[in-house]
Order: structure tokens, then sequence, then C-alpha cells
């Protein structure tokens, strides 16, 4: 082969090279892009987890009390004790329950997709003897009626899942319930809800199709008057702001 047709060659190759590695880069642009509830239904909710206390959000305001930083798994089980009527402990397991049927109903109004019953899922001999990793172990969350901390699991324990509970995609929630000063002080101010939805579906295949944190503060607010608000009210904000949250998933993905 002369110098020539040896130079046309690798010219027609590197050309060729382009060609197909662009269409695969185009084809997955498009698999992502495409992804939406209809490829993934039905699911199966497998795991919904969320934080014990809804402690405050650091903030750069100088507030000049003295809160302790409730985060942490003593002062979680001190706090209980100390605390035993307050609503935003009272109703830890409340608040995840409240998310997994808001998953449910805002999927199916908004997508028509179909979210396996909980009875069936929960019941099931797979679910039921599918232990949890140590990984999760380590976490200190509340979990939803029923469920187990599913958060992480491997590709074949997921599609062991799928096929038992006739699934084509499993869907774990985690939640992590803040409030935040909207205005003021911890002593005289507005507080409002701060959460972080992470949101993991894994698809057929035991893979992750999605994996990804979603964050809103409530546009609404409880007045703080000489240290005290309405912890109540901010419950109900907390179940206002779960529904947005998953209708922006939702949303992203019809």
């Amino acid at each position: 082969m002369n110098t020539k047709s040896k130079n046309n060659f690798y010219v027609s190759f590197s050309l060729m090279a382009i060609f197909v590695l662009s269409f695969f880069i185009f084809s997955s642009c498009q698999t992502v892009k495409s992804l939406s509830f209809n490829d993934l239904s039905p699911f199966a909710i497998i795991s919904v987890t969320g934080t014990n206390l809804v402690s405050w959000q650091n903030t750069e305001q100088n507030d000049n009390d003295e809160q302790i930083d409730t985060d942490g798994a003593f002062n979680s089980l001190v706090n209980r004790v100390i605390d035993s009527k307050n609503p935003e402990i009272l109703t830890a397991v409340d608040r995840l329950d409240y998310a997994e049927e808001s998953f449910r109903l805002i999927a199916n109004e908004l997508t028509n997709a179909k979210v396996i019953a909980k009875e069936a899922v929960v019941n099931s001999d797979i679910y039921k003897y599918s232990y949890r990793s140590i990984f999760n172990s380590l976490s200190d969350s509340t979990n939803a009626t029923g469920y187990k901390d599913m958060t992480v699991i491997g590709a074949k324990k997921a599609r062991l899942l799928i096929q038992g509970l006739e699934a084509k995609s499993l869907v774990a929630m985690d939640f992590n319930f803040k409030k935040i000063l909207a205005s003021g002080n911890k002593r005289n101010g507005q507080v409002a809800a701060a959460i972080t939805m992470k949101m993991k579906i894994l698809d057929e295949k035991g893979r992750v199709a999605v994996n990804k944190d979603y964050y809103r503060q409530s546009s609404q607010t409880v007045l703080i008057q000489g240290g005290y608000y309405d912890k109540d009210a901010l419950i109900e904000i907390i179940n206002t702001t779960i529904d947005e949250l998953i209708t922006a998933f939702v949303v992203e993905y019809m």
C-alpha cells in the first residue's frame, strides 16, 4: 500500500470511528432524555426513610441562642425523652407514610403510572426475606410503616425483588427534614420547612436509572414568638413541601 493509499485509509478509518462514537453518544443522550414513567411502570416502593427529628438547618444568621444540634443518635434519644410530646418527633413515621402515599397518588394522577400496592410489597416473601445492607444499618433514620431501610441495595438483589414483585422498577426515597429561619431569629422570627429528598430508581436490570437529590424550602412560614412556634403548623407545611418535591420529580420524567 503506497503512502497516499495509507493516508486515505487512515482518514476513512478516523471518520468512521468519529461517526460510530457520535452515534453511541447520541443514542445515550436520547436514552436518558426519553426516560419516563411509562418506561419504569409498574413501580414497587421498597424503602422510605427519613431523619427522626426536624432539626435546625445551619444558617449564617447570628440568632444568639444556644440551640443544641440534635442530629446525632445520642442527642436524638435524649430529645425523645425530654421532648416526648413534640410533634416534630412524634410524627417521624407519619410524615414518611405520608410521603409514600403522596408518591403513589401523584405518580398516578400526573402520568397514570402504576405503583404496586404497599401490602403486596411488604407482605411478599421476597421482600420479607430481603435483609438490609450493613451500610443501611449504620444510618440513624426512621422507616415508613412496614418498610425496611433498603436505600443501599445490590443489583442482584434488586433484580430478584423486581422479578418477585412483578415490577419494572424499584423506588427508594430518603428524606432529610430540617427547619430554617425565613426571617428574624429563633426568639422572634419566621420558621420554614427545608427538606432534601433523595430519589433513587432501579430499573429491570438492577441498575440505577435515577439517583438525584431534590431540595425545597417552603414558601409558607410559621411565626416564632418568644422562642415558641406552632409545631403542628410546621408539620402541615412539611407535608405540603413533600408533595411539592415529589411533584417536581414526577414532572421532570413525564
